[in-house]
């Protein structure tokens, strides 16, 4: 499966240095993925600072530049007395050409202070305009550095990593026809299913490999060391619905890469 999904840099809007994003997720991955194994490490403990709020619906023009923490429309809104202001905070952000207009866009995530309702992605495009879609998540959400046109599917999307303790979760926003839309994730029967990873389960847990998402299930039981055969099965974007294959494939899981923090699929023997 060929993918053009790439890690890219990111820089503080206000002015911070450029940086590469690094996954939080992964390394909770390890440790669901993984428990059994000696060669696991702790999770590490990360704070975040900001507040501010924001709501999905139209796209206001906005132009570039500012915090992002303070983004406001250029134009004054009437409140809407039926709707309740929810106090958000940042919890990471990143730049990218997400439309493919050459210029580079700046993507936001926020969450609710009280830990209520859903996350918030926020796109300031780098023509003025601003986007935001709401997604489920749990934790602090991040930029897992996978964004860009997914496999063959044609489609633009970000990849998103949350979750906490023994578990990682995923999810995906597919940009389609101008619009900020979150991915379905289903399995072959067209049943809801989740892109996660839980500690110490024999079932079926989700791993994203680069730039491409797999599941894998270990068919005789938690293995004790590597090498270990797994059984494979890939996910496939079309449009802004993303299948689990039901094709499964025989593998070994040969040692940790991906920076240390993810395991390396490869054939048996």
């Amino acid at each position: 499966m060929n993918t053009t999904l790439t890690p890219q840099p990111t820089r503080d809007h206000a002015g911070e240095a450029s940086r590469t994003t690094t996954s939080r997720t992964a390394p909770r991955l390890v440790m669901a993925a993984s428990a059994a194994l000696a060669a696991l490490t702790a999770v590490g403990v990360y704070a975040w600072q900001g507040a501010t709020s924001d709501a999905p619906g139209a796209r206001p023009s906005a132009p570039p530049g500012g915090d992002a923490q303070a983004e406001q429309p250029s134009v004054p809104q009437a409140a809407d007395p039926t709707r309740p202001r929810v106090e958000l905070r940042r919890t990471d952000r990143t730049t990218f050409d997400l439309d493919g207009d050459n210029l580079l866009d700046i993507l936001t995530l926020k969450t609710p202070v009280t830990g209520d309702g859903p996350a918030r992605l926020v796109v300031r495009f780098g023509t003025g305009t601003r986007s935001v879609v709401a997604f489920a998540a749990s934790g602090e959400p991040e930029f897992t550095g996978g964004m860009g046109v997914y496999g063959e599917s044609g489609v633009p999307t970000v990849i998103l990593g949350s979750g906490g303790g023994d578990v990682a979760r995923w999810s995906m926003v597919a940009y389609v026809d101008g619009d900020l839309v979150p991915v379905t994730t289903v399995d072959e029967s067209g049943s809801p299913a989740s892109l996660q990873a839980t500690a110490e389960t024999p079932g079926w847990n989700t791993y994203l490999a680069g730039a491409t998402f797999y599941d894998y299930r270990f068919p005789g039981g938690l293995p004790q060391s590597l090498p270990a055969p797994v059984e494979l099965r890939r996910w496939v974007l079309e449009g802004t619905t993303f299948t689990r294959s039901a094709q499964t494939t025989p593998a070994c899981w040969i040692r940790f890469d991906h920076g240390g923090v993810g395991p390396v699929f490869e054939p048996c023997g």
